[in-house]
């Protein structure tokens, strides 16, 4: 019972609050396929990303 009146209502209240968790992918520019956030080149179309993943590595520990 106290599951149902207590428990249930204080875990949607801390899931709707809870900030949403970091995107671990990214668009390739070239060919808009989602790859990983630390890719240098894209294994599918060998686009060359790495200075737009450098940039972005940049910004983040600059933070």
């Amino acid at each position: 019972m106290v599951h149902y009146v207590v428990v249930l209502p204080v875990s949607k209240l801390i899931e709707q609050f809870s900030p949403p968790p970091a995107a671990a992918t990214r668009a390739c520019p070239f060919c808009l396929s989602k790859i990983p956030l630390k890719a240098r080149r894209y294994a599918f179309c060998t686009s060359d990303v790495e200075d737009k993943v450098q940039a972005l590595i940049d910004l983040m520990t600059s933070a």
